[in-house]
Order: structure tokens, then C-alpha cells, then sequence
């Protein structure tokens, strides 16, 4: 057999072979929490009340009330949330597997009108292809947390966590990273995008989609629909962007999401959750320094009030990320955990300033004696016990656990952090330049042949 013939007949079988393997199957989202109502319209114009556990097929179109906040699982770990007066089709829900294997989960929701909040597992991004059609194009991302508002003929897209990228109808792309929204006006493009900081200076309705933001990872992240990898990731995000908006309220938005940790129905997610609490309170902190303190002490009263390791925990974490407030920090925390276990306590005060003096590198005799005041408690027994053996063991312990909790907030929030100062005359409005691509983050498909029928009379039965 020629060699054409044979490349042939191997392109064919590897053809065959990727047909019985591969699969794209349609699957249907479900309605994980309402509050309000909302109907369902399906593609014959039937309608019908939406309730929790209501399955919601390709073809379908969702409108919330007036009250209602719908929570649409679309796939294990995508959730979209569908604020009050929201209109969503779902264009595409599918699944392709490759022998057994899940390769992509993909989503397509169309955006007519209202307020969506995307929430995506950054922990399953090589296989999540999740898109939101809106009046000038698709807002397409893989692991992240965004919002997306269609009003009045104009729409804006904003990333609370990682980045989403934007195509517009002619094939234009650009990227609107962590911490930045692009704001379209009626009957315009889309502008570039600029830091949700900014945006929020000169629109405080843009604060709203920050704290809603907030809201929807709590949530999320309470149900356990999403890996306590990814939870911890897009949660830090999400709070640094908020603590950068409005660091006034930098302590609260920490105190919520690592409530929602602590309490998840995910037995993962509520296991590190202490992990979770230090990272998130670290994030926070790093984005709002002004407030540390005030974090520190808000993050130990909702989860470590009554467990001195884990507050010591916290409040090293928000020391690293902010040294000079080593010793109020300190202060805070042994006062908070004090007041939690009925009233002074020298090794609390001990732990909490042993591990603070290690993480910040301050003066263990300065931390003691702040927390010694907080405590009401012996300045000179509270530096004796914490220099002990047993109280440096824990000490190292916190701080360990601590130095591992701000590097994960530090790989999740860089980005967020490192968004220009900008101001609106610094950003100029650029023409966005074609670039010829397939549908963002779209495999594309592999090209494959035809099978070809084999002639048998041009094969040589003698091997020739």
C-alpha cells in the first residue's frame, strides 16, 4: 500500500476513533436559591413558576421579580446570579466528555436586561467555557467572579476576580482585568476599562455592584458550590477589589465572606476555613491598610473569638500584610478573644503578641505590653509567658500558618493590586483594533478528514 493511501486510512480510523470517544451532550441548569420569584418561559412560550431545585433547559428564558435573586447552577462550580428585574436565555448548556473524561463545560446565557453576577471556579478552568452575550458582544471567561447590567440600551462588565475578555460583534477583543469595569453608554461602544475605584468616586451605584459581588461569593461560597481552592482564591479577589472601592467598609466585607466560610455546608470549604479567614483578612487588609486593625478584629469576632491559635493566625496574617499596625493589631485581637472567653487572660494576650512580634518582626516586649493593656491583664507575666517554649511553639505555628495564608492572598489578588491609579483624562477612548479569533477561550476544532472510501482494487493483495 502507498503511503498517501495509508495516511489516508490512518486519518480515517483516528476519525472514527474521536467520534466514539468525544461526546457533547445538552444538559440543564438548576435553580439552587430564590428569594422573591421568578418564571420560566420555554422555546414553545409555555410558561411556568420557578422554585428551588426547578431544572432549566436550552431554550429558556428567565425573569426574576421585583425581589427576587435567582442563584442558577449552571454547571458543578459556575453559578450565575440573577438580580431583581433580570431577563437571561439560555442559549447553551452543554458537557463534552472524551472517554469518561469531562473536557468542557460550556454556558452561553444571553442577557436581555437587569443585573447578573458570574461565579466561576478558577480551580476548573481548563475545562469551564462560560459566556454572557450582552447588546455588542460576549463577556467570556474561564475562573472568575464578574458582573454584567443591561439597561436602557447600554451595558457595563465588571471584574471582581481574574479577568473576563470582551468580543464585540466585528470581532474586537480586548481583556478587562480584576478590580476594573467598562462602562458602555446608550447607543455607544464599549469604553476602555478603567479601575472600579475610579468609576466608583464619580457613580456611587457602582459600589452597589461591588457589595453585590460580595454578597454572591458569600453565598456561593456557604453552599459549597465551588472547591475550597477555588473558594479561597476568587473570595481574596473579591474582597480586595471591595476593600479598594470602599475601604471604610473593608472590615465588614472581610467579616462577611469568612462568616460565610466558617459556616459553608462544603466540609471542605468549612475545614479551611481558618485558612480561609487569614487569607481573606490578609487580602483585605493589604487593599485598605488605613483599616487593618479594625479587620483583624473584625475577621477573629465572627471566627476565632473563642480559638486563640486561629486568632493569633489572623492577626499575624494582617500584621505581615500591614507591620506598622503590629501592635493595635495585636492589641485588638487579645482584647476581642479576652472579652470571648470572660475576661483577661495572660495566655491569650501571650499568643496573639508572640505571634505578632514573629510576623511583623516588632519588638516582642512592645506587643506584650500592648496586649497586656488590652487584657487587663500583667505586662511583665504576659512578656514572660510568651517567650516560653510552649508559647513560641504556638507562636511559630500561627506565624507559619499565617505566612501561608497572605502568599495565597498574594497570588490572588496581584492583579487587583497592581491596577493604575488612573484618572478619567488618563485614559484615553481607543478604537478597538480587529483581531481575527475564534469566540473567546473556544478550543478550536481540530480539522479532521473525511474517511475516504478505500478503493480495494488499487490495494495489492500480495503486499505490494
Amino acid at each position: 500500500m502507498n503511503t498517501r493511501k495509508l495516511v489516508l486510512l490512518f486519518t480515517a480510523l483516528v476519525g472514527l476513533a474521536v467520534s466514539a470517544f468525544a461526546q457533547t451532550k445538552a444538559t440543564e441548569a438548576t435553580v439552587a436559591q430564590l428569594s422573591g420569584s421568578a418564571t420560566l418561559t420555554l422555546a414553545d412560550g409555555s410558561t411556568t413558576a420557578l422554585t428551588v431545585g426547578s431544572k432549566v433547559p436550552q431554550g429558556a428564558t428567565i425573569t426574576t421579580s421585583a425581589d427576587g435573586d435567582l442563584y442558577l447552577q449552571t454547571h458543578t462550580s459556575t453559578t450565575a446570579i440573577l438580580k431583581a428585574n433580570t431577563t437571561v436565555s439560555v442559549e447553551e448548556l452543554s458537557v463534552t466528555s472524551d472517554s469518561g473524561k469531562v473536557t468542557e463545560e460550556k454556558t452561553m446565557l444571553n442577557l436581555k436586561s437587569g443585573n447578573m453576577i458570574s461565579v466561576l471556579d478558577p480551580s476548573k478552568k481548563k475545562v469551564n467555557n462560560y459566556n454572557v452575550r450582552t447588546p455588542k458582544g460576549v463577556a467570556a471567561a474561564r475562573g472568575t467572579s464578574f458582573s454584567v447590567s443591561v439597561s436602557a440600551g447600554g451595558f457595563q462588565i465588571a471584574a471582581t476576580a481574574d479577568a473576563v475578555t470582551f468580543t464585540n460583534a466585528a470581532g474586537a477583543m480586548f481583556t478587562i482585568s480584576a478590580g476594573m469595569i467598562s462602562i458602555t453608554p446608550p447607543g455607544g461602544e464599549p469604553q476602555p476599562p478603567i479601575p472600579l475605584a475610579q468609576a466608583a468616586a464619580t457613580n456611587p451605584a457602582i459600589a452597589q455592584v461591588v457589595a453585590d459581588a460580595v454578597t454572591a461569593i458569600s453565598t456561593v461560597m456557604q453552599s459549597g458550590n465551588i472547591s475550597a481552592e477555588g473558594a479561597v482564591n476568587v473570595a481574596s479577589q473579591v474582597v480586595a477589589v471591595a476593600s479598594t472601592v470602599s475601604p471604610a467598609t473593608a472590615a465588614a466585607v472581610a467579616a462577611q465572606v469568612s462568616t460565610a466560610a466558617a459556616t459553608s455546608t462544603s466540609p471542605t470549604i468549612a475545614a479551611a476555613s481558618a485558612s480561609t479567614a487569614a487569607s481573606v483578612a490578609s487580602a483585605a487588609a493589604t487593599a485598605a491598610p488605613s483599616e487593618a486593625t479594625n479587620i483583624a478584629r473584625e475577621v477573629v469576632a465572627v471566627t476565632a473569638s473563642t480559638n486563640t491559635q486561629a486568632a493569633a493566625t489572623v492577626a499575624a496574617a494582617v500584621a505581615q500584610a500591614v507591620p506598622a499596625q503590629a501592635t493595635t493589631i495585636a492589641a485588638a485581637v487579645a482584647q476581642t478573644v479576652a472579652t470571648a472567653s470572660g475576661g483577661s487572660d495572660v495566655q491569650v494576650a501571650a499568643t496573639i503578641a508572640a505571634a505578632v512580634s514573629l510576623a511583623s518582626n516588632t519588638s516582642l516586649a512592645t506587643v506584650a505590653t500592648a496586649t497586656a493593656t488590652a487584657t487587663n491583664t500583667n505586662a511583665t507575666a504576659v512578656t514572660n509567658v510568651a517567650g516560653n517554649t510552649a508559647t513560641q511553639t504556638a507562636a511559630r505555628n500561627a506565624t507559619t500558618s499565617a505566612t501561608t495564608a497572605t502568599q495565597t492572598a498574594t497570588q490572588a489578588t496581584q492583579n487587583v493590586l497592581s491596577q493604575p491609579n488612573a484618572t478619567p483624562d488618563a485614559l484615553p477612548v481607543l478604537p478597538l483594533p480587529p483581531v481575527e479569533a475564534p469566540a473567546p477561550f473556544e478550543t478550536p476544532p481540530v480539522p479532521v478528514t473525511t474517511p475516504q472510501p478505500i478503493d480495494t482494487s488499487a490495494v495489492s493483495r500480495s503486499g505490494e
